[in-house]
């Protein structure tokens, strides 16, 4: 349920003036992987579903890949250090 409706699921106070976008679902899932020479390795699946009226499709897609892009850089630079 949105944070802007009312307990009885309705928007109060809302008017046509604002854009609400809203973040539905995020998971992170982490597996442990053992190649066949032995070697360990680890698997990311990352899924985030959000809901943003004001953005085109398209733009959304873009903006996606370079959010799940810098989350894998983000993930590895904490591990090089």
């Amino acid at each position: 349920r949105s944070v802007w409706e009312s307990p009885d699921g309705t928007a109060e106070g809302s008017d046509g003036s604002t854009i609400r976008c809203e973040l539905m679902l995020s998971v992170n899932l982490v597996r442990e992987i053992k190649t066949e020479n032995g070697e360990m390795w680890c698997e990311l699946t990352s899924i985030t579903h959000g809901v943003s009226p004001g953005v085109p499709i398209f733009v959304g897609k873009q903006l996606g890949l370079v959010a799940a892009e810098n989350y894998i850089k983000d993930i590895r630079a904490l591990f090089e250090k």
